[in-house]
């Protein structure tokens, strides 16, 4: 990881300042190092006493599912891995994760 200090910069400054952002681009054009090299050790080591929880996913041929599935030790940290996996598949659960992230994001516990 060289070279992109100016792009974990840019990163940097925009989670300090946005609720949630996301990173995209072209498969293979660096995206998960700028974030796992880059922006993750630079947000852990200027945070002073916010605690940041960081998920990754590869969207792939389900980009929904792996969303949820990352979110999802997140939001019901008492849920075993089946369990998870069980609420994911269910018909209902979209419309309950986007409650979910609404509610966790209008009470401040994700900048």
């Amino acid at each position: 990881f060289f070279g992109r200090e100016a792009s974990t910069a840019r990163l940097a400054e925009a989670v300090a300042h946005h609720t949630m952002i996301a990173l995209v681009g072209a498969s293979g054009c660096g995206k998960s190092s700028v974030v796992r090299a880059g922006l993750v050790p630079c947000v852990r080591k200027s945070v002073g006493e916010q605690v940041w929880d960081v998920t990754t996913l590869v969207p792939g041929g389900r980009p929904l599912h792996a969303l949820a599935a990352a979110f999802m030790p997140l939001l019901e940290p008492e849920l075993d891995e089946v369990d998870r996996l069980e609420k994911i598949t269910g018909d209902d659960f979209f419309p309950k994760l986007a409650d979910s992230l609404e509610k966790r994001l209008e009470s401040g516990i994700y900048r």
